[in-house]
């Protein structure tokens, strides 16, 4: 990889990183860009890792959209996908001025900020069902702010799931509907990163070529979501 020479350990490494990313996103929708940033951050240059997430995060997703496109829930989808689109594209301002020590700790902080996000949202499920309260459904404009956020993240530290499933759980989906929806979202955001990626420099022919070679491995992670779904 442009300039790094790795060993066994470090692609065996980066394989079974790639497996979990695969298997979180085909089994729950949430979460697969935690394994993946956080983990590579570890072992190459932290924006090389956001542009290498460009293409595994878009391969992965193929079999995904396959298997979930009757299962989009096509009113939230483009509710999200629209904040997302501009939130991308904020993010690539982002990118472009902030040095790597600093992305090392943003990555740090969104996988913080998921972990705390997961435990409030149990905590706070569990006080409304105890006092009977109304659940509230978030308007058009909520899910937008939503997705713009989420854009921003998942162009930095490919996490974006983390804003896109607060808003997705308000709507009350089935599970398979969930993880439909924001696969289908998954996909058509990394469509627009990868462009971006490319144009910005960041993600070169080598990068492309280490992604393809981990094909098998995102193929035995996205069956193995399945099973687990």
């Amino acid at each position: 990889l442009v300039g790094i020479e790795l060993g066994f350990f470090q692609i065996a490494s980066i394989a079974f990183i790639i497996f979990l990313t695969c298997l979180v996103k085909t089994s729950i929708g949430v979460g697969s860009g935690i394994f993946f940033s956080a983990g590579l951050c570890l072992i190459i240059p932290p924006k090389m890792a956001m542009a290498l997430g460009g293409p595994v995060m878009l391969i992965s997703d193929v079999l995904p959209m396959i298997h979930y496109c009757k299962k989009i829930n096509r009113s939230v989808f483009l509710i999200l996908i629209s904040g997302s689109a501009v939130g991308i594209a904020l993010g690539a301002v982002i990118i472009s001025y902030i040095p790597d020590w600093l992305f090392v700790k943003v990555v740090g902080f969104i996988c913080g900020v998921f972990a705390a996000q997961q435990l409030i949202k149990n905590y706070l499920s569990r006080i409304m069902k105890d006092k009977g309260s109304k659940r509230y459904v978030p308007g058009k404009w909520m899910g937008i702010a939503a997705g713009m956020t989420g854009g921003v993240i998942t162009f930095m530290v490919h996490t974006g799931g983390v804003v896109y499933s607060i808003y997705l759980v308000s709507m009350d989906l089935s599970k398979t509907a969930f993880v439909g929806t924001i696969v289908a979202i998954y996909f058509f955001a990394d469509c627009i990163k990868n462009v971006i990626y490319w144009e910005m420099g960041l993600l070169t022919q080598d990068l492309l070529t280490f992604a393809l070679w981990m094909i098998p491995v995102m193929i035995i992670g996205s069956f193995a979501g399945y099973f687990i779904h």
